[in-house]
């Protein structure tokens, strides 16, 4: 699931219509994780048609103005499977070994409800695998109006991935670049786009 729900307040404009080369970072993002995953959908919140031009499904986003958490859990409701990976909108350098390698720790540990990669001081929860187990736990949480995506994972049965791991993947980390404001995008224009 690629979340596209957030308001793009710090960049200024809507991230999730960003083009490079003349073509959208979610048909890009799209393209690549249909390599790995059989169904992979768009989360929106507000109008969606938008997005209608993309020729992907879309999940409606029911719980609007509770971020992440909300998005999240609408969008393991609908999951089609056990596992939900889900990745921002603004996150568009995809490691397709690296996401196969966590697919991997999943299939030997199925205990694991959410298998979060650690970056630094950050847990990367908008760069992770969820269990439909999680569901209860995100209605917990819904329910007392506490939205911290922390909270859910202090509930879950969580297995936090090194950042040790991810480095041999890239030892840039550039699988959980960001682009939160101007100066990330304009960064990611100047030493990425040829690569997309």
């Amino acid at each position: 699931m690629i979340l596209c729900g957030g308001k793009s307040s710090r960049m200024g404009f809507d991230k999730s219509l960003i083009k490079t080369n003349n073509m959208y970072i979610i048909e890009k993002m799209y393209r690549q994780l249909s390599k790995i995953f059989e169904n992979v959908r768009l989360s929106a919140t507000g109008d969606i048609s938008k997005f209608k031009h993309f020729n992907i499904d879309i999940i409606k986003d029911t719980t609007e103005r509770l971020g992440p958490c909300g998005a999240i859990y609408s969008s393991l409701l609908s999951s089609f499977s056990k596992y939900l990976f889900v990745i921002a909108c603004d996150m568009p350098l995809i490691n397709i070994e690296h996401i196969n390698y966590m697919k991997q720790i999943l299939d030997t540990n199925e205990n694991i409800q959410a298998l979060v990669p650690i970056n630094g001081i950050f847990k990367e929860t908008l760069y992770s695998f969820y269990s439909v187990e999680c569901i209860p736990f995100f209605e917990q949480v819904i329910e007392k109006k506490i939205y911290k995506m922390q909270n859910i994972l202090d509930l879950c049965n969580t297995r936090y991935m090194e950042e040790e791991i991810s480095v041999l993947f890239d030892s840039k980390l550039s699988m959980f670049t960001n682009l939160n404001y101007n100066s990330d995008f304009t960064n990611f224009m100047k030493n990425h786009s040829k690569n997309l």
